[in-house]
């Protein structure tokens, strides 16, 4: 690989990439253990990825909830 991707960014790429591509559903909660599972990274990379996509609005977050994705229209 020739650029040089923090796992945040690349955790934030694959996370944009299931969200438009309809694997994660609106309304859906971000499991963050089994995603960052997934994706092999710790759940750190996966909440500072989340914390971006919650400013951009496609996710949203809920106290003592957790992580949604959001309902975006096209």
């Amino acid at each position: 690989m020739s650029e040089n991707v923090t796992a945040q960014e690349a955790v934030l790429r694959e996370l944009r990439v299931l969200i438009a591509s309809g694997q994660l559903e609106p309304g859906q909660q971000v499991i963050q253990d089994s995603l960052a599972a997934t994706l092999g990274v710790s759940r750190v990379p996966l909440r500072e990825a989340l914390k971006v996509l919650e400013g951009e609005g496609q996710v949203t977050y809920h106290p003592h909830r957790g992580y949604f994705v959001a309902d975006i229209s096209a």
